[in-house]
């Protein structure tokens, strides 16, 4: 702080000159001197600001190592205690009266011998607690300067502040979404389950990936993974939702629509394409491949799956995510091998893969989010005992 203080004054020093030069022409001399002058006065209440804070943290720096003292202090005077309370124990133990005798008056030494310590303690934390508030106080009043900062600095303040509880946010919710999207393959042949599961996996990894981008904004430790692998599980599912299905063509849209029920319809669709494989491109720049026609540019017959309705909706998110099975397991692997080990993914087999793998990598990561939450407990109890 004491360096960018210096930083500072180097600066309005440097614009204070300009405002000084007489010598200056041009058409925006008169705009330059007095903008340099207006800086100069800001860059120069900002460097007190800056040697101001910096004599709090110091002092606060220094009082805070004394409060630490004093409690290292209660803290060896606790285990000392601890011990003889200890030792007057075993020997009570070892001393019992024989049969006929009588017992010893009870000494009133029967008690928490760690009470004091612990009081001692109190008071110390309430004036650590006291002081951080005062040197608090006094930094925050130092903020009031000529400088304003602007909306996208308070964001970006705000952003960084709450950063890990964007993070912790996106953590539950993406174990949340892995388990739901778990449950949506299991009960895909028990309308309307599946449909239900599948839309509340995709909201809820739709929720993941944003407070991931937003702590992955502020500074928090995310994974560009992460956030790659939950926006796979949410703008499909989404843009399904809000779109409907796109499928081979129209003759595949009115098939599967026919076979989903009423309140669906396939449509045909003509697109602009750029690389398109097939002979559904019209109008192409085409050449075969290794037995494939690929086509550039021209325009792409398609088919697409709509619905009517929040259900129909709901079931088409599933048909999407679901029914085609789960890139990480039995669509994968058939892409992988080239339809040589091709398994229904609606098969018990087929749903056993896929569902497995989708909550295999949650099997580790709940367990350490829910222990991160956990309150470590009496922490003075603790190093007493050890």
């Amino acid at each position: 702080m004491k360096g960018v203080a210096s930083s500072l004054r180097e600066q309005a020093r440097l614009l204070r000159g300009i405002g000084n030069d007489d010598e200056l022409k041009g058409k925006y001399a008169a705009s330059l001197r007095d903008e340099s002058e207006g800086l100069e006065k800001k860059l120069r209440e900002v460097a007190e600001r800056y040697e101001n804070v910096h004599g709090y943290l110091t002092s606060w720096a220094g009082e805070l190592e004394g409060f630490q003292i004093q409690a290292d202090k209660v803290l060896a005077n606790a285990k000392r205690a601890q011990e003889e309370a200890d030792a007057d124990k075993k020997k009570t133990e070892t001393n019992k009266p024989g049969p006929g005798e009588p017992s010893p008056s009870p000494s009133g030494t029967d008690h928490d011998p760690l009470t004091e310590y612990r009081l001692q303690l109190n008071r110390i934390t309430s004036e650590r607690d006291e002081r951080a508030s005062h040197y608090a106080g006094k930094i925050r009043d130092e903020l009031d300067d000529a400088i304003e900062d602007s909306f996208w600095d308070d964001a970006k303040g705000w952003l960084h502040d709450n950063a890990d509880l964007f993070k912790t946010i996106g953590d539950l919710v993406g174990d949340l979404s892995g388990i739901l999207g778990m449950l949506a393959i299991i009960t895909m042949p028990f309308p309307p389950l599946g449909a239900i599961f599948a839309t509340a996996a995709a909201v809820t990894s739709g929720i993941a990936l944003i407070s991931h981008l937003l702590a992955k904004a502020g500074g928090a430790d995310v994974s560009w993974f992460s956030i790659g692998l939950e926006a796979l599980g949410a703008i499909p599912g989404i843009t399904a939702f809000a779109k409907g299905v796109k499928v081979a063509d129209g003759a595949v849209a009115a098939a599967r629509a026919t076979h989903l029920g009423s309140g669906f319809r396939g449509v045909t669709t003509i697109g602009r394409n750029i690389v398109g494989i097939g002979d559904n491109v019209a109008g192409a720049a085409s050449f075969t491949v290794k037995g494939k026609t690929i086509g550039l540019w021209g325009l792409k017959h398609g088919g697409l799956i709509k619905a009517e309705g929040l259900m129909g909706r709901m079931t088409l998110v599933a048909e999407q995510t679901v029914h085609n099975g789960q890139w990480l397991g039995t669509r994968g692997l058939s892409l992988a091998s080239r339809g040589r080990w091709s398994i229904d993914p609606m098969s018990n087999l087929g749903r056993g893969i896929d569902s497995g793998l989708k909550i295999a990598p949650k099997l580790v990561s709940i367990p350490t989010h829910i222990g991160e939450l956990i309150n470590p407990g009496d922490r003075f109890q603790e190093s007493v005992a050890s």
